[in-house]
């Protein structure tokens, strides 16, 4: 519980390990405890950590050769659809921000369930 709320109150390194510890919290071993012991160490090696909100654009290398994500070959599975905005939304003020995310999926990589964690 306490490592779930250090991951909402911003300490996003240690997001994946505390994810994979919570899908044991049914029935959890002294492994799974000794894990999260070695978590509270590298919160107590590691205290100031922080956010950083950085207005520039990241360089990017897009040239990368995604052939097998072709955009078209989606088409049929997601038909183009324009995202429905509220009647009352309000304007948006100030600069616009651009969001970039990089996810790491491990497909399937628990054995048991097959579930992914990304």
């Amino acid at each position: 519980g306490i490592l779930r709320w250090a991951c909402e109150l911003g300490r996003l390194d240690i997001l994946l390990e505390v994810s994979l510890l919570s899908a044991y919290n049914a029935s959890p071993r002294q492994g799974h405890l000794d894990q999260a012991y070695n978590i509270f160490a590298y919160l107590k090696r590691h205290k100031p950590q922080c956010i950083l909100f950085d207005p520039s654009t990241p360089d990017i290398n897009v040239d990368v050769d995604f052939k097998e994500f072709d955009d078209d070959a989606w088409k049929d599975f997601y038909e183009p659809e324009e995202e429905a905005l509220p009647s009352d939304m309000p304007s948006p003020r100030g600069a616009s921000v651009k969001m970039s995310c990089f996810v790491d999926a491990s497909h399937a990589s628990n054995r048991v369930t097959m579930r992914s964690h990304t």
